[in-house]
């Protein structure tokens, strides 16, 4: 796989929400948040596609945050699996 234009924008997202909430902040979120947060998002890019044509901006904006917040998801999903095994992987 290479570096795509969309892994780019995950990623630049997924930074962008770091330094907007701080890394903490992703430890407040049970798995069912992580879903619901995730579910907003997916809502927003399918209202933007109401029209039925097309991927308008709002459509590729709103599944780049669903891309970033899955990222945190699974990263804070690690992290909790680490802890309780003792830091290994």
């Amino acid at each position: 796989m290479t570096n795509s234009k969309a892994l780019t924008s995950v990623i630049a997202e997924r930074r962008a929400q770091r330094a907007n909430w701080g890394a903490e902040h992703d430890s407040w979120h049970s798995p069912a948040e992580w879903i619901g947060l995730e579910f907003v998002y997916l809502r927003r890019a399918a209202e933007a596609t109401n029209d039925g044509f097309g991927h308008p901006p709002a459509f590729r904006e709103a599944m780049v945050k669903v891309g970033a917040l899955a990222l945190a998801a699974i990263e804070d999903h690690d992290r909790r699996v680490d802890a309780v095994r003792g830091g290994g992987a």
